[in-house]
């Protein structure tokens, strides 16, 4: 298939646009930009070698509606959302909504016009209605992708146009921003133990290959739905971050080749909800997944760090 996708110079973006091509589908990315640094670039450049890019683009800009216009898409992938402090409290959920949702019914009328089959909309397990748990959105980023995916479902509904939504958890691996999992391992790198300051909290982390492969299925399956609208919310590892990290150093001691250990601090941050996780088992999904070659790959990334 012929795929229009947003948001591919993401840490799951990158991951989702070269499980796309892998399988042999043309992704056509759209960017913001041609220049970005750190892992950012590093993932740029990898995005070049696997799809057809697109730069300084924006969702529902002219030059959007332009690409979409004369490429005759069957699916959209709206991947991109505005993330920029998105734990803080004083993030802007409403420029943030229109943003992601800007032009939006001119967008889908193009896409639809030009023969596009169905869109799938990345949301997350941080919104309100979505994961297992404690409810409510987490903050106000979370607001803002249970906005988004509200408008989105009402002008597909008007159009029955088919949505598919996928819901992002916590996802790890080669390429992520220097959140949770890279802090474990600069640490290590230093030759310091890191301590886990939220040891209490019920997450659900996910390799994201394994997210990749979910992906990948759930946009291939789309065109063949009986129904307007479909749900995917892959889960992965769901357990306290404290055993999440645990866990975590048991892999990488392995590889390693050394032991790797981690503090588990007394929990004096209960800010956000206790518990929240996705629903649908990823390895059942996708069958056939090597979890050992997971962490290999994981640990590979990293390992000229830990020398």
């Amino acid at each position: 298939m012929k795929i229009l996708l947003t948001g591919a110079t993401s840490f799951t973006g990158l991951w989702f646009a070269r499980e796309l091509a892998g399988a042999g589908h043309q992704v056509v990315a759209t960017v913001r930009s041609e220049s970005y640094e750190g892992v950012r670039a590093e993932r740029f450049k990898a995005l070049k070698k696997v799809t057809s890019m697109e730069p300084h683009v924006s969702f529902g800009s002219k030059s959007f509606l332009e690409i979409l216009e004369s490429g005759k898409f069957e699916l959209m992938c709206h991947h991109a959302a505005e993330m920029k402090d998105y734990r803080s409290l004083d993030f802007d959920h409403m420029a943030a909504t229109a943003s992601n949702t800007n032009n939006l019914s001119r967008v889908l009328d193009v896409f639809q016009r030009g023969g596009g089959q169905g869109v799938v909309l990345t949301g997350s397990v941080f919104e309100a209605n979505e994961g297992l748990g404690d409810p409510g959105a987490f903050n106000p980023y979370g607001l803002s992708k249970t906005m988004t995916y509200e408008i989105f479902r009402y002008f597909c509904e008007q159009r029955k146009l088919k949505l598919g939504k996928f819901v992002i958890a916590n996802p790890f691996g080669p390429y992520e921003e220097e959140r949770f999992t890279h802090y474990l391992v600069k640490t290590w790198a230093s030759a310091q133990t890191p301590h886990v300051k939220v040891p209490e909290y019920l997450r659900d982390n996910a390799h994201v290959s394994l997210l990749s492969r979910c992906y990948r299925k759930f946009v291939e399956s789309l065109p063949s739905q009986g129904r307007i609208l479909t749900k995917l919310n892959p889960s992965g590892y769901v357990c306290k971050q404290g055993e999440f990290a645990q866990k975590y150093a048991k892999e990488f001691s392995k590889r390693a080749g050394r032991d790797l250990q981690v503090i588990l601090d007394r929990q004096s941050d209960f800010s956000e909800p206790m518990r929240r996780y996705n629903s649908d088992s990823a390895v059942e999904y996708v069958g056939g997944w090597e979890e050992s070659k997971a962490w290999d790959e994981c640990f590979e990334y990293y390992r000229e760090k830990l020398r």
